[in-house]
């Protein structure tokens, strides 16, 4: 895991002085500094665009589970006991029957 983190640090260095060398020859070519605010508006409009889709997807997935009535796949932390009905979380154990607390 780490070695993966590591090399998506090494990347995205080199892709970032790549990129900051580009842009400022393309400003010295171009003489137009407005080219940095085209190139951040077309980021922040695609990143809105994936969000959107993302938040769709997630929407449409959901609204599939209730009509289907697969509820299995909402969350893998909670799980429904066939004894009583209640939902405890994984790893936390159920207070004692009987017992008062």
């Amino acid at each position: 895991m780490t070695c993966s983190a590591a090399y998506f640090t090494a990347v995205a260095f080199i892709a970032a002085i790549v990129g900051q060398h580009c842009v400022r020859k393309l400003i010295a070519w171009l003489g137009r500094a407005s080219l940095i605010i085209f190139v951040l508006a077309s980021m922040n409009l695609i990143s809105t665009l994936i969000l959107g889709i993302a938040i769709s997807h997630i929407f449409l997935s959901s609204a599939h589970c209730k009509v289907t009535g697969n509820s299995r796949r909402r969350s893998r932390h909670f799980q429904h006991s066939s004894q009583d009905g209640a939902a405890s979380v994984h790893g936390v154990r159920k207070p004692l029957q009987g017992v008062a607390s």
